[in-house]
């Protein structure tokens, strides 16, 4: 099933008023800049149990991910000023943020642009029209993907100061 653009309702997040994510639902930051498709995302998943956050653009959305770094981020690649080529590049350069999952979500069936976003980091793709059953699909792999990713990340902190004290005796 394929769904249209919603009324435009106003946002609730913003990068002035960082997100407080809900320490037991997965945290979705979604990236675009048409407030129909935030808004459509958010009454997607919401009710499938996921904190939805929103950023209009990609200065933002780095903004919201430095505030507090989601479980997975839906991107649109195609945005004024810094676009999603751009935010998926600065996310997987930085070591705190490179595992959080990138799904990127476009009108643009591109094959360039494809390859240009898997070469910048991207995780995933979704094309719109959005089918919300694949969509909820992709997400729940992402966010199984990133929890393994943090255990590995814990345990690896664990290992080093569990080293250190080691030596230290």
């Amino acid at each position: 099933a394929q769904l249209g653009n919603p009324p435009t309702i106003a946002l609730t997040a913003t990068a002035t008023e960082p997100t407080e994510y809900r320490q037991d639902l997965p945290a979705i930051l979604v990236v675009d800049d048409m407030p129909d498709n935030l808004e459509l995302y958010r009454r997607l998943l919401t009710p499938k149990g996921y904190a939805v956050s929103a950023a209009n653009g990609g200065a933002e959305a780095l903004e919201m991910v430095a505030s507090a770094p989601p479980d997975v981020i839906l991107l649109d690649l195609m945005m004024p000023g810094m676009d999603g080529f751009e935010v998926c590049e600065r996310l997987k350069r930085d070591l705190s943020t490179r595992h959080i999952p990138i799904i990127i979500v476009t009108g643009v069936a591109d094959h360039d642009a494809n390859i240009r976003a898997l070469e910048a980091g991207v995780d995933d793709f979704l094309t719109r029209p959005i089918d919300p059953v694949l969509l909820d699909a992709r997400i729940r792999s992402s966010v199984k993907s990133k929890a393994m990713q943090d255990q590995i990340m814990r345990y690896q902190k664990r290992l080093e100061d569990d080293k250190q004290i080691l030596e230290e005796r």
